[in-house]
């Protein structure tokens, strides 16, 4: 395990949680690889929005695959001492969230509602 405060992928920044997760450039790439290429997806928000902000619609379940494995990535580095390749960790985040897409399929609203009442008078 690293003693340094910087970060143990790109050992140019300080490394913090929203660093390893979203603005390491290992991240960064694997972001834009997994589909998040819109420029609202690197804002500036805290972890706690950023992470809300996306884990709902139609993208939640790459986004939470590849939360995971990016953050599994990290500590392979940090812990592991060793390394893991982008392309892996991009195809595991897509095996996972097709995973996730069968196991937790999309819940669709009901088109109209029939409300019955069980009442005498």
């Amino acid at each position: 395990m690293s003693t340094s405060n910087l970060c143990s992928r790109c050992q140019t920044s300080e490394e913090f949680i929203l660093h390893c997760i979203r603005d390491c450039p290992f991240a960064m790439n694997l972001w834009k690889t997994l589909g998040f290429i819109n420029v609202n997806f690197f804002s500036n928000m805290n972890l706690l929005d950023w992470i809300k902000s996306h884990s709902n619609g139609s993208a939640a379940n790459i986004f939470l695959a590849g939360f995971w494995w990016n953050w599994k990535a990290r500590n392979i580095v940090c812990v592991g001492n060793d390394s893991i390749e982008l392309f892996s960790v991009v195809s595991e985040a897509r095996r996972l969230s097709s995973l996730l897409s069968v196991c937790f399929p999309p819940q669709h609203a009901p088109e109209s509602y029939t409300l019955h009442f069980l009442a005498s008078f």
